[in-house]
This record gives structure tokens, C-alpha cells and sequence, in this order.
């Protein structure tokens, strides 16, 4: 699995005792040092009328950069329209284009208006964790210098109606690098050097506003600002993929930024960018971001409390740590936004510890990534997490009340009853142990099935847990991290935009663990519950974002239609074998890992002869995707003849919307239709979701029929059909 490319965001920055020289000839050094080590980009970024920030004219910087380098892409992020006109900006890259083929890409961003500025972002209510990536709410400037504001739009040439022609501007540079420019006069006008010159056309914006959907209309790649409104970033990119149609790109195209300091440990990195708030404030208080404070000065002049709520949203999306912290913040980053490319600014006071935080980062990301990072998988190598057997319940009943009985002073004896009850709560939903090797259960978790909640804290689109335990001999093991992560992984494999789940006050170890997940309290549903018939108990409620809750997240039940297809229909192939995936480990240690001569006459039995399938059915879904299998079989057993229902499987995200009960039905139609009395079937003891159904719909068990006499934790059911009318 290979990540996404890194490219380098600059600012020319310099730090306290040094001057804009130091920060120019710095930036010089760190496209040398990018281009080395591998990085697609390096941009610079246009500021002006900061006391520490030499990047004011970045086009003539780019001019120096693109000579001391060969091959890394070099460009702006973004070139500010309001401050020049059209023709200026499309020559200026054009020049460069010219000089150095194939390697530059003009980043455009909007000038705000005089208004726009006060109101700096929009409002966000409050802070988000999506799927562990924060989207802070905003913050309030420190201060509107509206005099301060007006003084620099008059020397930079901006008006009012600078955001206002936007589009047509961009539309004008787009026409000079193509040749087609007409003004109104109907003069010839060709702007050279810019036509013809190879140069990739950006557009980068904060918000999901104007700069996003024009990015998408003219089909251009969009730069997003989570480095500058971390808060909006998923927003923005929403509206350019909703915007988007094909044009200088065919598909959308997303770079998202963001403010990284890496050094060889957490505390060396946090030292080092230590002067980081201090130098967003003083942007944020409108004087300019000042020359970026040292470590020593940093630690002499804290932020008081007001002036750390200004900047609180940035410090606290300000990826800083170790090689492997920040590069575990960028993989949420990237896969929360599903951004093509991530874009890293890093500020430091000395240049030397800003170029060594690129290699170690480059070093990091370049490093195979592990398939399992941040998932259940990774946290422990020794033990694994799988759904719990039949000859298991009444051990994991056990751990599940040991562990409440270890955090509550005092359990009725009908609720230490219900958490021993394993067998009742597989009829509701999963169960899913963490094991030892040797068969040892440490802990266990309740999850709902999709669109099937446990609990009424649930809401539509959200996936419910309930009674993570783990055993208090196992405590300290990372047990109860790798189960949440498998109930997150769950979630986010069916679609889920949230997973939620309530817990006692007592439990302060389990509270500890959600808070650093990533979890936040849903306070708007806690209170009293009852959790027996006359018991309440107070419970917190927490929740795990995955993403932006839909306006209308509930399944109802769908109309469904189906295609009777070949048994090797490639739709149908592809959902047997994700049937597979799921349904064959558990019955791993009963039949692939038996011995030889078991596993073949399990491999005998369970095998289908695609020539006594009558029919296989296919589930389609109103997009026109096939989200269920099922299939009939003529069987020939204790000299009778029945047809058997056969690979009964719907997609995870289609659970609980109706699809199986559709599928049984049309089998039942195709059974009768044949003339068949009764339909039979054979399951396992640990498809517990599959006998519910079965169960519900109208099967009653039957004795184990042939061929499948021989396994034991077999269960068969028939139904009996009516006569068609």
C-alpha cells in the first residue's frame, strides 16, 4: 500500500536576529533539500506587510528556485489575483514556464474584501472529530485593524469588487495560456510569454465558497487549506468534488495543507515549534506575523488564556511529534479527506531544524506503510479479535461480568445475569472477543449489526457498541483500545457516519480510552436510562465521527429488484468469494485448520456443483449494484428430492434494510413457481445473524439432513411452502 505524495508549502519565513535575507536564502536551501529528498512540489506562498516573512514576491522567487533545481515542481500557493491584473499574474508564470518546461503550477487564490476580512471565516458552533481528524470550530480574530487593512489594499492596488470578477480573471488567464483571448474591444491580444507555456492551473480556497466550486466548474485541480481553516477543510472539498466537471483534469484533484514540525522525538519537536503560537497570533492581531520567536523566547513569553483561545484551532492542528506521530496524523488527514496529495508548511526559528523536520519526515513516509496502522490489527500481534464461538458463551459471559463487577461496587444479580447471557445477546448482535493463542478470552464487545441498533441512544447511519469488557488479569494490554478500533473499522466498512455508545459514570478507564481515540461527548443524549424494567442509571454518551451526518440517514426499508443469473456471473462470483472473506474464519479451526483428512471431506461436502444450481439470484440496489446473493440447489438426499437454499449473503451496508427478507422471498417465488413443497437450508452454529433470520421468517429447525450428517455444529431448517395461486 503505497501513501500519497508530499509536497513542500513555504512561506519565507525568518526568524528573531535574522533577517529577510536569512529567510530568502533559507528558502533557496529548503527547494534543494525538497527536490533531494523526493518531494512531487515545492510552492511559496504570497504574504506581504509581515515583519517576518520574506515570500512577498513569489514569483521572482520562483525564478531563483527553478534555477538551483531540475526536476521538482515548482509553483505558487497561492498567487493572490486581487493584487495584480491577469495579464500580470499569466506573465509572470509564464516566464518562468518557459525557462523550465513541464514544472510549474500557478496556484490562484481570492482576495477578500475590506467586509470579508472582518467577518474572517464562517461560524463553526463547535469543535469536530471526524473519524479521528479535528475540525475545530473558529476562532475570533484577536482584533480588526480596519485602518491597518485599508492602508494595505491601497498600496496592493485591491478594491471592493476584487472577489466579485474572480471568475472572469481566472477566466482570462486560463484564455492567455491558451491563446484565446478576445477582450470587448475585439483587438488581438496575444500575451506573451505566457501562451503555450506548459503551466498547471490551481485554484485553492478555505471554505466551501466561491473559490471550490469555480475550481470544480472549470474541472481544475483545488488546493485545501486545513493548515489556515482546518475547521472548513472537509466542507470545502465537498463542494469542489460536488462542483467538478471534466476539463484541464478529467477526475477531481485535491491538495490538501497542513502545519507539520518533526523532529527525532515528541518533546524535541514541541520545543522547536514552540514559538508557533506566538507567531499565529501576531497575525491573527493584525500586525503581521512577526519573526518567528526561539525556544528560550517562546518559553519567556507564554500565551495568556485570551490570547491561546485565538489561536487554539491552529495549535491544535499543528502536527507536531515524532516521525511516527506525525505521520500517523497525516494518514487520518489524508483518508479523512481523501486528498490526492498533502501539502507541508513547516515554520521553525533555526532553518537548519526546518530542513531536518522535511528529511525526517520524507524518511517516515517514504518507510512501507503497515496494512494494519491504526487499526485493531496493529495494537497487538499475540492475540486476536474475532466473533465469539458457540462453545465459548459461558466463558465470555464471564469475562464480560467480572469485568462491571470489578467497576461497580454493586451489580444486581439479573444484571450480572444479562452480561453472562451470550447466547441472548447474539440474537440481537455481534460478539466479538479478543482471544490468546490458546483459547483464552481477555475481552469482549457488543455491536450492533447494520441498521440493527442495541440501544435506543443509536440514530439512523450510526453503529452502537456495548459492554466492552476486558478481564482484569488482561488490563494494560491495549484489549479494550483494539476492540473499540474493531467496532470503528466495522462502522466504517458498512457506511456508518458514527459510532456511539453510552457508559456509566464508574467507568473512568474506558472514558480515558474514548477521549484519546477521538470520541466526543454527545451530551444531548445522557441522562437517566433503564436498563432493566424499574432500573435507571445514569450514562454518558459518546461518539465517534466518520462523517458529515446525511440529511436523512435512515434505510427504510428499499425496493428491491433481482436478476436471475448464470452461477458464474462475475457480480455473483464477486459476492461469493466477500462471503468467503467473512463466513470462513469462522469455522477456520473446525474445517481448514482440521486435519488433512477432515478439511477434504469438509472441502467434499461444502463444495457446490455449479450443475444442480437452478437458479442463482442477484439483490440490485436502485444505483444499479448487486448487494446480495442467493441460490437454489436440487438436492437428492435420503431418497427425496428437495431444493436448498444456498450462499444466502448481502453486503454489509445493505444489512437491516430489508434486502435478505426480499432475497428468501424471491427464492420462495422461483421454489413454488417449480413446484417445490418446502425449501431446506444447512448454517453453522456461529452464523447466529443467519438464524435469527431464518427463524423470523417462518423456518423451524429439522435434523441434520446429507450430505452434512457429518458435521455436528451444523443447524438445518425448512420451511414449508404454500401452493402457487
Amino acid at each position: 500500500m503505497s501513501r500519497v505524495p508530499l509536497s513542500v508549502l513555504d512561506l519565507s519565513p525568518f526568524g528573531s536576529g535574522q533577517t529577510p535575507a536569512d529567510g530568502l536564502r533559507a528558502s533557496i536551501g529548503l527547494a534543494r533539500a525538497a527536490e533531494r529528498l523526493g518531494y512531487r512540489r515545492y510552492w511559496v506562498a504570497e504574504h506581504h506587510f509581515n515583519p517576518g516573512i520574506a515570500g512577498a514576491a513569489p514569483h521572482v522567487l520562483l525564478a531563483s528556485v527553478a534555477a538551483v533545481t531540475h526536476s521538482i515542481r515548482v509553483g505558487t500557493a497561492a498567487t493572490i489575483i486581487g493584487n495584480y491584473s491577469p495579464a500580470q499574474v499569466a506573465e509572470a508564470a509564464g516566464v518562468v514556464a518557459q525557462l523550465h518546461p513541464g514544472r510549474f503550477d500557478l496556484g490562484i487564490g481570492r482576495s477578500g474584501s475590506r467586509s470579508a476580512a472582518a467577518a474572517a471565516l464562517p461560524a463553526a458552533p463547535e469543535d469536530r472529530v471526524v473519524d479521528g481528524l479535528l475540525l475545530p470550530a473558529a476562532r475570533p480574530f484577536a482584533g480588526f485593524d480596519s485602518e491597518r487593512f485599508v492602508v494595505q489594499a491601497r498600496l496592493l492596488g485591491r478594491t471592493e469588487a476584487d472577489a466579485e470578477r474572480f471568475a472572469d480573471e481566472v477566466a482570462d488567464i486560463l484564455s492567455f495560456f491558451d491563446g484565446t483571448f478576445s477582450p470587448p474591444e475585439d483587438v488581438p491580444i496575444h500575451v506573451t510569454p505566457a501562451e503555450g507555456a506548459d503551466v498547471t492551473v490551481w485554484i485553492h480556497g478555505s471554505t466551501a465558497g466561491p473559490s471550490a466550486r469555480l475550481a470544480g466548474e472549470l474541472g481544475l485541480p483545488f488546493g485545501a487549506n486545513y493548515h489556515v481553516a482546518p475547521g472548513f477543510v472537509l466542507e470545502a472539498i465537498a463542494e469542489y468534488r460536488a462542483a467538478f466537471r471534466p476539463g484541464r483534469i478529467a477526475e477531481p484533484y485535491v491538495i490538501v495543507s497542513v502545519d507539520a514540525v518533526v523532529a527525532e522525538t515528541d518533546a524535541a519537536a514541541r520545543r522547536i515549534a514552540a514559538g508557533y503560537g506566538r507567531w499565529v497570533h501576531s497575525i491573527r492581531a493584525g500586525q503581521g506575523a512577526v519573526p518567528f520567536p526561539s525556544p528560550d523566547e517562546a518559553a519567556a513569553d507564554p500565551l495568556t488564556a485570551e490570547e491561546l483561545a485565538v489561536v487554539r484551532d491552529r495549535l491544535d492542528t499543528q502536527f507536531v511529534g515524532s516521525p511516527e506521530t506525525v505521520v500517523e496524523r497525516l494518514e487520518t488527514l489524508q483518508r479523512v479527506t481523501g486528498a490526492d496529495e498533502l501539502l507541508v508548511t513547516t515554520v521553525t526559528h533555526d532553518p537548519v531544524d526546518r530542513v531536518r523536520s522535511y528529511e525526517l519526515l520524507a524518511e517516515a513516509w517514504d518507510a512501507e506503510p503497515d496494512a494494519s496502522a491504526g487499526s485493531a490489527a496493529s495494537v497487538s500481534s499475540d492475540w486476536t479479535i474475532r466473533l465469539v464461538r458457540t462453545e465459548e458463551y459461558e466463558q465470555a459471559g464471564d469475562v464480560t461480568a467480572q469485568a462491571y463487577l470489578s467497576s461497580y461496587d454493586k451489580l444486581s444479580d439479573e444484571y450480572v445475569a444479562s452480561l453472562r447471557d451470550v447466547a441472548g445477546r447474539v440474537r440481537e448482535g455481534d460478539v466479538w472477543v479478543a482471544v490468546e493463542p490458546d483459547g483464552e478470552i481477555l475481552g469482549t464487545v457488543w455491536v450492533a449489526r447494520p441498521n440493527r441498533p442495541l440501544a435506543e441512544v443509536a440514530r439512523p447511519g450510526e453503529t452502537d457498541f456495548r459492554q466492552l469488557a476486558v478481564a482484569p488479569a488482561a488490563r494494560g494490554r491495549g484489549i479494550g483500545e483494539a476492540l473499540t478500533r474493531h467496532v470503528i473499522d466495522l462502522a466504517r466498512e458498512r457506511g456508518s457516519h458514527r459510532v456511539v455508545m453510552n457508559s456509566g459514570p464508574e467507568m473512568t478507564g474506558a472514558h480515558a480510552l474514548y477521549a484519546k481515540l477521538g470520541f466526543r461527548r454527545l451530551s444531548e443524549r445522557e441522562g437517566l436510562w433503564e436498563v432493566q424494567p424499574g432500573r435507571w442509571i445514569e450514562l454518558y454518551t459518546f461518539g465517534y465521527d466518520l462523517a458529515p451526518e446525511p440529511a436523512d440517514a435512515s434505510p427504510g426499508e428499499q425496493a428491491w429488484t433481482f436478476e436471475t443469473v448464470p452461477w458464474d456471473d462475475p457480480r455473483a462470483e464477486e459476492l461469493r468469494a466477500e462471503m468467503d472473506v467473512e463466513v470462513s474464519p469462522r469455522y477456520a479451526d473446525r474445517l481448514t485448520d482440521a486435519a488433512p483428512a477432515a478439511a477434504e471431506e469438509a472441502q467434499r461436502t461444502f463444495a457446490v456443483d455449479p450443475d444442480t444450481i437452478v437458479a442463482t439470484v442477484l439483490a440490485v440496489d436502485a444505483a444499479g449494484d448487486a448487494v446480495g446473493h442467493a441460490a437454489l440447489r436440487d438436492l437428492a438426499h435420503d431418497g427425496t428430492r428437495d431444493l436448498e437454499v444456498k450462499r444466502v449473503f448481502v453486503k454489509p451496508r445493505a444489512r437491516g434494510t430489508g434486502a435478505s427478507r426480499a432475497l428468501m422471498r424471491e427464492l420462495e417465488r422461483i421454489a413454488q413457481d417449480r413446484g417445490a413443497g418446502r425449501l431446506i437450508l444447512q448454517t453453522g452454529d456461529r452464523q447466529h445473524d443467519a438464524v435469527v433470520l431464518y427463524e423470523r421468517i417462518g423456518y423451524r429447525p429439522i435434523p441434520i439432513f446429507e450430505p452434512y450428517t457429518a458435521f455436528a455444529f451444523s443447524q438445518c431448517f425448512a420451511k414449508e411452502l404454500a401452493a402457487p395461486v
